[in-house]
């Protein structure tokens, strides 16, 4: 217990984090070993260096979290693949905005149950709402965990650089997931007809919401020039954002009024305007 306290150094989330992680159940590990084999680990200094501070001993922790989720090689000595995992947890700590598992798996082109299945042993660190509260978001259950997957120094360490995220790559591929969800704006899409009525006139504007504009599509048009300016203007974005407003620019701005952020229009026109000149 003494080496508890010494190691947590007032970090509730560190005490919280560490009894989620060894009295999981899908481990079928003996939680005592478990615990008992991560104090040797930080008593005998095979830890990162970073772990010479309440954050790093934290960050050692969130590292064996992840490694005993996804450990290198599974029970058949085959190399277990992270990049579906890549992508769903560095996208869940760079968007804007929280997404249920619905909404996110549509954002990234993945099917639901393969987002849940991908989060289904990081309990410890991420809250993935039941199937019967399907409006519910997908959150990180401390900053830190963000902090540890966006730091640096966990690229360099040869246990946490399989899970590590490189923010600038991680805006770039969210942004073209954001063109591409906005591909499907159509005219109207809310099904109002008279395009000159104003949306205080409009009856059951916010059922005409929910049916037509999905949160992933509201989400894209809210927040695809922040990834874009974030991220890398690679020409398959230059591609994507040509043909977004060659095509579909007049059908954000009807969907962003629907959804009350037109204020944004201008501004988020002016930053991919900076990011294409940057480039």
């Amino acid at each position: 217990l003494l080496q508890i306290e010494v190691l947590t150094c007032g970090l509730f989330i560190y005490v919280s984090t560490l009894l989620a992680y060894i009295s999981r159940e899908e481990s079928g590990a003996n939680p005592k070993r478990l615990l008992n084999e991560f104090l040797d680990r930080m008593a005998t200094g095979t830890t990162p260096p970073a772990a010479q501070s309440p954050l790093g001993s934290l960050y050692t922790l969130y590292t064996d979290v992840m490694d005993s989720a996804y450990p290198e090689k599974d029970k058949q000595g085959r190399e277990v693949p992270v990049a579906n995992l890549r992508l769903v947890l560095g996208s869940i700590v760079v968007l804007r905005d929280q997404l249920s598992p619905a909404a996110l798996g549509a954002l990234l082109k993945l099917e639901e149950d393969d987002v849940r299945f991908i989060l289904r042993r990081l309990h410890s660190v991420i809250t993935v709402p039941d199937k019967s509260a399907s409006e519910d978001v997908i959150r990180l259950i401390h900053p830190s965990f963000q902090d540890f997957l966006l730091d640096p120094s966990c690229l360099s360490n040869t246990r946490s650089a399989r899970f590590a995220v490189d923010p600038q790559f991680q805006h770039t591929t969210a942004a073209k997931f954001c063109f591409q969800t906005l591909s499907s704006l159509r005219r109207d899409m809310c099904q109002i007809e008279n395009r000159h009525l104003p949306n205080s006139e409009i009856h059951d504007l916010e059922a005409l919401k929910t049916a037509h504009l999905p949160p992933q599509l509201q989400y894209a048009c809210k927040h695809w020039s922040r990834h874009l300016c974030s991220g890398v203007a690679d020409p398959e974005i230059i591609k994507l954002a040509e043909e977004f407003c060659q095509t579909r620019l007049l059908m954000w701005l009807e969907c962003l009024s629907l959804i009350g952020c037109i204020d944004g229009a201008v501004e988020a026109l002016q930053d991919a305007l900076r990011a294409f000149k940057v480039r």
